[in-house]
């Protein structure tokens, strides 16, 4: 060791160094844990929660998959239950559903779009 007056400079240089980089290695590691803690406290408190707005119309929905029901009566239009559905599909197949009527044109968008004789 050196007895000298003077303070080692390399060494302070190093020690700082690894100080400021332990420090750094700590601020993060802090801050992913925070980061962490407040999604698990987020999960635990806000969406675990269902609110019973939520639950009422989950079970109105799952009551309208499983059943029988009127979508429109005079028009003939009836629900069946999603089972059921399915069953269909496989047993019969998807049938094609009937291609859209073409919606027409507006005279003055039609007058835009084409162009005109002799010009």
């Amino acid at each position: 060791m050196r007895q000298t007056g003077e303070p080692n400079s390399s060494m302070t240089g190093v020690i700082g160094a690894v100080f400021a980089l332990l420090l750094v290695g700590g601020i993060v590691a802090l801050e992913a844990y925070y980061y962490q803690a407040e999604d698990d406290e987020n999960a635990r408190k806000v969406v675990a929660i269902g609110s019973d707005e939520l639950a009422q119309a989950r079970a109105q929905q799952l009551v309208q998959i499983h059943s029988y029901r009127w979508i429109d009566q005079k028009a003939g239009v009836a629900s069946i239950p999603i089972d059921a559905a399915m069953e269909m599909v496989v047993r019969d197949g998807v049938r094609a559903a009937p291609a859209p009527a073409p919606t027409p044109v507006p005279a003055a968008a039609a007058s835009i779009s084409s162009p005109k004789k002799g010009t």
